[in-house]
């Protein structure tokens, strides 16, 4: 018995085929970015204490904060995907996709409000503020990243392979400016510029998904 074969959508220029080359970028670019500045920003800068005499000391934070990571990211994507995979849940996924990416945006705006604030006295509300984005960014990155998914599993698998070359080329680009970043800006710097390159990269994917062709998504 044949399988049959998937409807390719109206793309004779391949806008659609880089539009989704670019979404599988903007799924992963954002944590990505988060990931690669833990050990400089947050570790070694951003959750440090000020003692009396100007000494920049380790906090509890600082010295687990790659276990707390790693609870509060892993944990409400798997909480967030089970839904997805159990139950079918109702609402178009281009109304998930277009919730999600403003979500994310804001997250990212978020964190970037605290670079320019001094949290060496406030290290404890920092440190809650920072988990509870992550929790919201890993929560709504999953919805985000399959109902791309979801949006291609109609068409054929090059489409699908685009959200794979776009992750694989997020993860290039991403050493790549860290690269540079470390060699020539300081740890504030690194911050902000990682964090507006994910945020133009979020707020690009948003244009051009509304901008696509009207489909039934």
């Amino acid at each position: 018995m044949s399988v049959p074969e998937k409807e390719a959508p109206m793309d004779k220029y391949t806008i659609i085929y880089y539009a989704m080359l670019l979404h599988g970028m903007g799924t992963l670019m954002p944590w990505n970015v988060f990931i690669t500045i833990v050990p400089s920003y947050f570790v070694g800068y951003k959750l440090k204490e000020i003692t009396g005499d100007g000494r920049s000391v380790d906090t509890p934070f600082s010295l687990n904060f790659l276990s707390y990571l790693g609870i509060c990211s892993l944990l409400p994507n798997l909480l967030t995907n089970l839904p997805n995979i159990l139950v079918n849940l109702k609402g178009g996924l281009g109304k998930r996709i277009v919730i999600s990416l403003p979500t994310i945006a804001a997250t990212i705006v978020l964190t970037m409000t605290f670079i320019f604030i001094d949290t060496s006295r406030i290290v404890t509300i920092f440190f809650l503020v920072t988990m509870l984005t992550v929790i919201i960014l890993n929560s709504v990155t999953g919805i985000y990243q399959n109902s791309v998914y979801g949006v291609v599993a109609a068409f054929p698998q090059q489409y699908t392979n685009a959200i794979v070359l776009g992750n694989n080329i997020c993860g290039t680009f991403v050493s790549f400016i860290n690269i540079i970043t470390l060699i020539t800006l300081k740890t504030v710097q690194i911050a902000a510029f990682a964090y507006l390159i994910a945020l133009l990269t979020v707020v690009v994917c948003l244009i051009t998904f509304i901008l696509l062709p009207r489909r039934r998504l």
